[in-house]
Order: C-alpha cells, then sequence, then structure tokens
C-alpha cells in the first residue's frame, strides 16, 4: 500500500502548516490544487534535510521562493504538487523503515542504481521518477530485491 494522504500531510507539517484536516486523497488533492503554503515546504526540508536548507531551492527556485515569501503567497500548483510528490516518497520511505526517519533520509539522499545513479530525492522531482522510487520501496517492503 503506497502512503496514505494523512502521512503525506504530516510530513507537510500537518493542519498546524495545512490550515485543513487532511483524511482523504481527496482532501490532499484539494489543497495542492488551492496552492500549498511556503511552510509546507520549509517543513518537508527541515524532516528530509535538517542540516541542508538549501535544498528547498531544487523544489521551487529561489527567486520565486523569496517572492512568494515576502507577498505571503502560497505555492503554485506545480510547485504544490512537486512538494506533495516529494513529501508523499519519504512518507512512504519512513514507512518502509518502520519510522525511522535517519534511515528513511539516508534512502532519499543516497544515489541509486535503479535510478540511473540518481538519488530518490532528484527522482521524485518529477511523477514519473517518483513512480519509480514507489516501485523501489515497494519492492523493499515487500521483500523483493532491488
Amino acid at each position: 500500500m503506497l502512503t496514505t494522504a494523512i502521512t503525506t500531510a504530516e510530513m507537510l507539517g500537518g493542519r498546524r502548516t495545512l490550515k485543513v484536516n487532511i483524511e482523504s486523497d481527496r482532501d490532499l488533492i484539494q489543497a495542492v490544487n488551492k496552492g500549498l503554503p511556503v511552510e509546507a515546504l520549509n517543513e518537508l526540508i527541515e524532516l528530509l534535510f535538517p542540516k541542508q536548507k538549501s535544498r528547498r531551492y531544487q523544489i521551487v527556485p529561489r527567486s520565486t521562493l523569496v517572492r512568494k515569501e515576502k507577498q505571503n503567497l502560497s505555492l503554485g500548483f506545480d510547485e504544490s504538487q512537486k512538494v506533495e510528490r516529494i513529501a508523499r516518497t519519504f512518507g512512504f520511505a519512513v514507512e518502509v523503515w518502520d519510522g525511522n526517519i535517519n534511515q528513511a533520509r539516508r534512502f532519499m539522499e543516497k544515489s541509486h542504481p535503479m535510478l540511473g545513479g540518481q538519488t530518490p530525492f532528484e527522482a521524485s522531482l518529477t511523477e514519473l521518477g517518483a513512480r519509480e522510487v514507489e516501485q523501489i520501496l515497494g519492492r523493499l517492503k515487500y521483500g523483493v530485491g532491488c
């Protein structure tokens, strides 16, 4: 089973950050369509890369993020999709490693041969790459070699 919307929302700071309860995929879709708050990106990066905050600029360009922060704007649709996608794959990694965030971080940061040498984080920047990461995680979770 892939990561639930609730787990994905937790990776983004939950209700405190998202300002809505996420209890289903539909709730998460609506939040993404509306535009996630910049704080959701910051929460995800704090959890995934606590000592590398500049990694957020791999998701949203620095100039765009600075402007959105200054003007108190939400992320755009494409940016919100990217943030949700990375939160989903990271949440799945946390599930695979039974809640061990450090193990999940190592997985997300280490290049993987099944991803052409990309890290799962880098691959998750695109939908197709995220699907590959989820396939690898599924194989790890259910005991199929990768």
